[in-house]
């Protein structure tokens, strides 16, 4: 669940209106967190047993694809831990805080393993020849374990300077009074190591690995080659890249909107604006936060029936063979 810091204060305005729109949306906000993690978890569960079975495990980007299971796992967990906290207990401070923890390093981590794992796949397809050096399940492994690290220690700064605000209940913003230094500064970090840093990288590698995909089809093409004729290698990493750009693309597409909203948030104008005391702002400000932040929400929950559609049938056969669904009757 994305939360964000927010200028809106609840308490100015507590009319019978505002209530019902709230109990609303909060109603509305109860089946979302039901459904995303009922179609979420068994998906990324299903998508980690697939990616360490035997010949699996030895690729690199069936690694990254196992941790980005985890950490969509993780963000999702904090949806349910949300859940539970709002609807079932008083939020403190604490449980929020370890809330935005959880649901921060998830989604960072998220976006660092998809920037990664795009890395590892434009050199497998523009270096094939280096790829058997540089493109390692060691490797792999050693990359996500300093990635979770630094993102596990880094937001470890919520605790310190993110405290509760009343924003319908359930909110946390940034607050350190003559500390106003250490706010730019986390604003910086989660604006380029969250967002800026992972989206640009992850869009470059992704339009040159589609360049270069396309260019070895013209050229074979034009040696009068036909797709029966490529190697197993050849297939393996087109088989691969399809599952990453089609994941990468509904990364961006799902997260984007809600980090740019957030973005123009911090535009002192604007904030200004949805500071009003007025019922209008508080409507828009809800809708517009709920709506984008659960069209992100969406993105921990569909890699896997994404793997599903850019695999083709062959990945959609090794899930069916792991569930045992193609066995033959006697």
């Amino acid at each position: 669940m994305a939360m964000a810091a927010s200028p809106t204060n609840r308490s100015v305005l507590p009319t019978t209106e505002w209530t019902e729109l709230e109990g609303m949306f909060f109603t509305l906000t109860r089946y979302v967190w039901v459904i995303i993690p009922g179609v979420g978890l068994p998906g990324n569960f299903l998508s980690i047993l697939v990616a360490l079975q035997k010949d699996n495990r030895k690729v690199s980007t069936c690694v990254y694809m196992v941790a980005l299971a985890c950490a969509d796992s993780l963000s999702i967990g904090e949806n349910i831990g949300g859940t539970f906290v709002i609807f079932f207990t008083k939020a403190e401070e604490l449980q929020m805080q370890i809330l935005y923890y959880l649901s921060h390093t998830g989604a960072i981590l998220s976006g660092l393993v998809l920037m990664e794992m795009s890395v590892d796949r434009l050199i497998a397809v523009r270096y094939p020849m280096e790829a058997r050096t540089r493109c390692t399940v060691s490797r792999a492994l050693k990359v996500i374990t300093v990635s979770a690290i630094f993102v596990s220690g880094a937001n470890l700064h919520i605790f310190f300077i993110f405290h509760k605000a009343d924003l319908g209940g359930y909110g946390l913003v940034v607050s350190s009074p003559g500390h106003e230094e250490y706010e730019l500064l986390v604003l910086a970090y989660h604006l380029g190591v969250g967002s800026v840093i992972p989206f640009i990288i992850i869009v470059i590698c992704n339009v040159f690995i589609i360049a270069t995909i396309r260019a070895a089809a013209n050229k074979r093409e034009a040696m009068g080659q036909d797709e029966k004729g490529k190697k197993s290698s050849e297939k393996e990493t087109r088989y691969l890249t399809r599952m990453l750009v089609i994941v990468c693309a509904a990364y961006v597409g799902l997260s984007l909107p809600y980090r740019l909203y957030d973005l123009i948030l911090k535009i002192p104008a604007i904030a200004q604006q949805y500071q009003e005391k007025t019922n209008y702002w508080r409507w828009r400000r809800l809708l517009e936060v709920w709506t984008l932040s659960h069209i992100w929400d969406w993105n921990y929950a569909v890699n896997f029936y994404l793997y599903c559609i850019g695999g083709g049938k062959r990945y959609r056969s090794e899930v069916a063979r792991l569930l045992g669904c193609n066995k033959k009757n006697p």
